[in-house]
């Protein structure tokens, strides 16, 4: 039982992990996006790699998940449009991911301590018995 809740908690990072690698994919291309104006990726330079700018798009959608900073910002209409978005949708996960891992760790204190019990009432007998 132990291991079923260890293996749905890391089930959750990884669907928070995976979830966050699309928003950061979407925010990536709406960057590259031409006809737009301005773009959050002008601040590339040719020697960044992509890794780094994956690391950065990575970045910057934990950041709309938790309450962390982050110096990349929107600078045009539909950048904030997908920016407004991904908090909202952010506000959502990390809500619903945190009320299922306060259920998951309750729910394996509540099993150690039904586990301690019974150790503690056999042991219990057995000193009454011999």
């Amino acid at each position: 039982e132990n291991c079923l809740v260890i293996l749905r908690i890391l089930w959750l990072l990884v669907m928070l992990v995976v979830i966050n690698h699309f928003i950061s994919c979407g925010w990536y291309a709406i960057g590259m996006l031409d006809g737009h104006g301005d773009h959050w990726t002008q601040k590339f330079t040719e020697q960044d790699t992509l890794a780094y700018r994956y690391a950065t798009s990575f970045h910057w959608s934990v950041t709309q998940f938790t309450p962390a900073s982050m110096e990349v910002t929107p600078v045009n209409v539909l950048e904030r449009f997908y920016n407004i978005v991904a908090i909202f949708f952010g506000l959502l996960m990390f809500s619903s991911f945190v009320s299922s891992m306060t259920n998951s760790m309750t729910y394996l204190t509540k099993i150690n301590y039904e586990k301690r019990q019974q150790r503690t009432t056999v042991r219990r007998y057995m000193t009454d018995k011999n």
